[in-house]
């Protein structure tokens, strides 16, 4: 933050990172905060575990359409666009990528 010239102070908190004692405070808080973002996903992962192993989690549902096999086809042909091709497909462009590199 120093080299960009900016100072954070929180009147509340007592933090100013103008002082040794609040650039301390802050990164404690940075510390804890990060800590906890991870026990939750560590938590998350266990979690999925435990539940793939009742077979409960089968993960995100498969994007389908009717149509694919037919615009793609018509895409590798050069008859139409990706782009027009994931349009009228109605999906992402990392969908429309994956599914034709899967098949």
């Amino acid at each position: 933050m120093e080299s960009l010239g900016a100072e954070f102070v929180s009147k509340e908190e007592a933090i100013d990172t103008t002082t040794p004692a609040g650039k301390f405070m802050l990164t404690v808080f940075g510390a804890v905060a990060e800590l906890e973002r991870e026990y939750i996903l560590q938590r998350q992962q266990e979690d999925i575990i435990i539940a793939k192993g009742q077979e409960k989690y089968k993960g995100r549902k498969s994007v389908d359409h009717p149509d694919f096999e037919r615009v793609t086809s018509a895409w590798r042909r050069g008859e139409q666009t990706s782009a027009r091709a994931m349009r009228r497909l109605g999906m992402s462009k990392a969908t429309f990528y994956r599914k034709c590199k899967a098949c």
